[in-house]
């Protein structure tokens, strides 16, 4: 079950995989810089997991890895990101170790090409998605391998509905269409919505 600000989906055994989809950051806060959307991956708990961070009052998007509640930026890339603009990103992560490669795609150009030979212990996860200060709206989200773009195992296995606590970083219902493989690939869909 998701915390308040944080939604996820997956397995925590999935680690090479591509995790795509819309973003629409419908409204922030005030102008302060730190007011960011995160995209989540290989996230193991709330102090270690990797994530792609799109800072409005910035203008810059950021891959940064978390370890032990430390947060290091891998990479960072000056680009405008409007509010109430969709956006589609993708992010592609394969490899263990010294030898995780991260690729980061924003509107279908490659922004981040990242080998992360700091990486130690961040070898698999879920995904999902952690806001501050910011109200955003997710779309047609899709989790795939990267070999055979579908994960072998279900990722869920019907459709849901389930509540995220009332927050500040997450007020919006958020959708996703999620990709699996059973014995044939089918679009399974379920809804995040948050209480009132």
């Amino acid at each position: 079950m998701p915390t308040a600000g944080l939604s996820l989906a997956g397995n925590s055994s999935y680690g090479n995989y591509v995790f795509r989809g819309e973003i629409n950051l419908v409204s922030k806060d005030d102008s302060d810089v730190s007011r960011i959307a995160r995209v989540v991956f290989r996230y193991i708990d709330a102090s270690n997991y990797y994530f792609i961070s799109f800072a409005p009052n910035a203008s810059e998007i950021k891959l940064i890895r978390r370890v032990s509640g430390s947060d290091t930026t891998l990479a960072t890339v000056s680009t405008t990101v409007n509010t109430s603009d969709p956006y589609y990103f993708e992010v592609r992560v394969s490899g263990t170790g010294a030898s995780t490669l991260i690729d980061v795609f924003f509107n279908d150009k490659k922004i981040i090409g990242y080998t992360d030979t700091g990486n130690r212990t961040i070898n698999s996860g879920k995904v999902g998605f952690k806001n501050s200060g910011v109200v955003t709206d997710y779309d047609e989200l899709y989790l795939t391998s990267l070999e055979a773009q579908t994960i072998t195992a279900p990722i869920i296995t019907k459709s849901l509905q389930y509540a995220i606590r009332k927050s500040p970083t997450i007020t919006k219902s958020l959708r996703y269409a999620v990709r699996v493989s059973t014995t044939a690939t089918k679009s399974l869909k379920y809804t995040v919505k948050r209480t009132a």
